[in-house]
């Protein structure tokens, strides 16, 4: 990545460079004349004010950025008068940042007012950014007196790194008072905003007693490119603690003297790996930090050569490339290697890359090489890919030719038919999805012959490539697998008929139905929804009222007929005169919804049938409406406290947990298992109140069914309570559930380890 922003940073200045060719030329005159030009007059502030009144929105922003630019007291109070007339948010932010590059006091006061409490987050956070940009002594007081009454700790890093970028002198003494007070935030302030004050206070906090202190105030110390600060730096790596030399190290970045680098090329070789990679990291570019690093690749630690790879390709020297490219053969590095190859500027590197990759290379070797290859093009890129793709290993050759198809287009055909008619098995796979996506009429028969492979993915992705085609030829194919084709061929193809449609494909799926083997029956079933012929429907109809037709045939029809999302269909078969068909209709009638359907649900949970009104709860319990909960507490009894308690537990509406709260309290021990044994501490507040409720209970089961349910939810504060109620009761049972539950709770059963294991052994401590 780092090398692909290098070779964009040439690009970008390349393109600088012409742009400021034309503006030489006169092309960009009258642009950067507006944009230089201050307001020294009322009539060309008046003028700039017309300007703003009659633009859109997106020339607004672009004057408003031009005003800034151009400063002065008659740009500020342009800009205020922007932000007071203005609701548009993002104008409003551009006009707050303008204003800290106008300056003044007008700018100053506006800015201050929007610190207020009341304007909004965004507005505070860039006004703040905006007081730090204008640096006179009322922005800074005005920063000042924000962060002394305010706490809050995002819009608080806000103001201290706008106290450092001011580099006021009343900012460096509220920042190292600060930082002597130990605020982190401030000491790393401290750092951007250097100064006598500020490296004082910074040298006298890399001794500090505390680690996070001191490691702030080091990393700060390599922020402010001080001399003194880097001899105390190397003093601290000469003789201070591990964390605090380590992040001397690292500061070190800041320095590229000979002195530095020479002590970073020697720690670089440490043997202490950590020590090692923040010598590699702040290592700056040169003779020295090259040699130091090429000499990592060869005998380093695999994170410290992976670290050096990194340095190097950023660096990107050519003379370091042949070393790079032994890497492609590590087994742990090749990705590295080839990555910091493929993304040199130099065509050294893209040479060694591409001569590497052949089928005698190791596997991961082609593995590294083909997925680089994917963000390259040209012709030597495309020798390679068709190296590889005669002889590399299998799913190399899979990749080449996907890459290949996506640098030639169609001019690839060729070698796509190649792959089909003589790879391997992967290859051919996809080789044949690459020819799906051109779904040529010639290769129709190539289509239709896959259509009898044995792999269900490869049949799917003909089917697509023949639909894709169309025409009599292809339906006819469709038609011909669903007869004669294998079981999978076969079930591939049935679910295309939805596409295909017409009373042929009616037909077919309405055989599938009614047959006795099960080969593309639920896909049979699918696409007769999808086609949502109405003829289909009365068929299928007509099946659940034949008593000739076996229940396996009839619960397929069922299916089908769910797939219509009619509503209607089931209301209808809920009053079937065969139950069962009754009973499974209302399963179907929770999904479809409609006051209808609810009206029938609630009707049969009257039924003295238990299976239709355990069909019934369970539809209600789909459709989760306000009635549907009524009538599921008003049968709510005795023989129905387990079905109704799931209902209701499982629509989770606050009316729904009051039900179940009064049931609790005013029913019997039966009825109180059936309630607790509904809920578990996922379902939300209202279900851990009851739960912790039944932890009082005076029966039993009920402490031991709440126990079970509780245990279930991994949360701190069921923990707590469970651990509690070890203190609380004697009961050896209850006990020994409680212990078989916390005992999987790894921080809270190491903290409680003994009280744990006494309760499920039984042991009193």
């Amino acid at each position: 990545m780092a090398r692909a922003i290098d070779r964009s940073r040439v690009l970008l200045y390349g393109t600088c460079l012409a742009l400021g060719a034309l503006a030489a030329a006169g092309w960009m005159r009258e642009i950067t004349g507006e944009i230089s030009r201050p307001i020294d007059s009322d009539e060309q502030a008046s003028e700039m004010r017309g300007r703003f009144q009659r633009s859109d929105p997106a020339e607004r922003i672009r004057l408003i950025r031009r005003l800034g630019r151009s400063g002065g007291v008659r740009a500020a109070g342009l800009l205020s008068e922007a932000l007071q007339t203005s609701s548009d948010p993002r104008l409003r932010l551009t006009a707050i940042r303008q204003l800290g590059l106008a300056g003044g006091p007008a700018a100053v006061k506006q800015l201050r007012a929007l610190l207020a409490d009341g304007a909004p987050a965004a507005e505070r956070y860039a006004a703040i950014h905006a007081l730090g940009q204008v640096r006179s002594d009322q922005a800074v007081e005005g920063l000042i007196a924000r962060l002394e009454s305010h706490g809050e700790t995002k819009e608080r890093s806000y103001l201290l790194e706008a106290l450092a970028e001011s580099h006021h002198a009343d900012a460096a003494k509220v920042l190292a008072s600060l930082a002597d007070a130990g605020e982190l935030a401030a000491i790393r302030s401290l750092g951007a905003l250097g100064g006598s004050e500020a490296l004082a206070s910074l040298l006298k906090l890399s001794e500090h007693r505390a680690a996070s202190i001191r490691l702030a105030a080091i990393e700060a110390l390599g922020r402010t490119a001080d001399p003194n600060a880097k001899r105390r730096l190397l003093d601290l790596i000469r003789r201070s603690d591990r964390a605090s030399r380590l992040q001397a190290v690292r500061a070190l970045k800041s320095f590229a003297s000979d002195d530095v680098q020479v002590l970073l090329s020697q720690l670089a070789q440490s043997k202490d790996n950590a020590l090692s990679i923040a010598a590699i990291e702040a290592l700056s570019d040169g003779p020295l930090s090259r040699q130091t690093l090429l000499n990592l690749l060869a005998d380093g630690s695999l994170t410290a050569r992976r670290r050096a790879l990194d340095a190097l390709g950023r660096s990107d020297d050519p003379t370091t490339h042949p070393a790079i490219a032994k890497l492609l053969f590590h087994p742990m590095l090749a990705d590295d290697a080839a990555r910091a190859l493929a993304n040199s500027v130099h065509p050294s590197a893209r040479e060694l890359l591409l001569n590497t990759v052949d089928g005698q290379s190791p596997l991961m070797t082609q593995r590294a090489i083909v997925l680089q290859l994917n963000q390259l093009s040209g012709p030597d890129v495309e020798q390679a890919l068709t190296r590889l793709l005669a002889t590399g290993a299998p799913g190399i050759q899979s990749s080449a030719l996907t890459r290949l198809v996506a640098l030639r287009g169609e001019a690839a055909r060729p070698q796509v038919l190649s792959a089909h008619r003589n790879g391997a098995r992967q290859l051919r796979q996809q080789a044949l999805a690459l020819l799906a996506q051109w779904a040529s009429k010639d290769d129709l028969p190539l289509f239709v012959s896959s259509l009898n492979a044995g792999d269900y993915s490869e049949v799917q992705t003909a089917l697509r490539a023949i639909k894709a085609i169309g025409g009599k030829r292809a339906e006819e194919a469709i038609f011909n697998v669903i007869e004669n084709g294998g079981q999978i061929s076969k079930a591939a193809a049935i679910a295309t008929l939805a596409e295909v449609g017409g009373d042929r494909a009616r037909k077919v799926l309405l055989a599938q139905i009614t047959a006795k083997d099960h080969a593309g029956t639920y896909n049979a079933e699918w696409a007769l929804g999808k086609l949502a012929d109405p003829k289909a429907r009365e068929e299928l109809l007509a099946i659940l009222d034949d008593d000739r037709q076996p229940a396996r045939v009839k619960q397929r029809a069922m299916r089908a007929l769910s797939y219509y999302n009619d509503p209607r269909t089931f209301t209808e078969l809920a009053r079937h005169k065969d139950q069962t068909i009754a009973r499974t209709a209302l399963s179907y009638l929770g999904r479809a919804g409609g006051r209808e359907a609810e009206e029938i649900l609630i009707e049969r949970l009257r039924s003295d049938d238990g299976v239709s009104r355990y069909g019934a709860f369970s539809a209600l319990r789909q459709l989760a409406t306000p009635t549907a909960v009524e009538a599921i507490a008003g049968r709510f009894d005795q023989e129905t406290a387990a079905e109704a308690s799931n209902a209701l537990a499982q629509i989770g509406s606050r009316r729904a947990f009051d039900v179940l709260e009064d049931r609790y309290s005013r029913g019997d021990k039966a009825t109180q298992l059936a309630v607790i044994g509904a809920l578990n501490a996922n379902q939300g507040e209202s279900a851990k109140k009851l739960l912790y409720a039944a932890l009082n209970s005076q029966e039993k089961d009920v402490v031991i069914r709440a126990v079970y349910q509780l245990g279930q939810a991994h949360d701190p504060d069921v923990e707590q309570r469970l651990l509690n109620l070890l203190s609380t009761t004697d009961d050896a049972n209850i006990r020994r559930t409680v212990g078989s539950k916390l005992r999987y709770r790894a921080t809270l059963y190491a903290n409680n380890k003994q009280l744990i294991d006494a309760a499920y052994y039984g042991r009193r401590l």
